[in-house]
């Protein structure tokens, strides 16, 4: 499940067909009205992933441990 927030254009490459989306995996959108509603359904396990322009600026104060780099999507060459 991934969480865009509103407004948030930014899943669309994660989620949509090549050649404008990467991965095209079968996911479950979770809309939420802003990024501490993300955070929040996060937290609780809710989510499996949130998708940002900027991970730092909108999680970076949240307690959440944040990847240092991103990583391989599993199953993709």
């Amino acid at each position: 499940m991934v969480s865009p927030a509103k407004g948030s254009s930014s899943y669309r490459r994660i989620v949509g067909p090549p050649p404008d989306g990467e991965l095209d995996p079968p996911v479950e959108l979770v809309p939420a009205d802003n990024h501490s509603d993300c955070v929040g359904k996060l937290a609780d396990g809710r989510l499996d992933a949130v998708s940002t322009e900027n991970l730092h600026k909108w999680f970076g104060r949240t307690g959440l441990e944040l990847p240092a780099s991103l990583p391989r999507p599993e199953g993709c060459p």
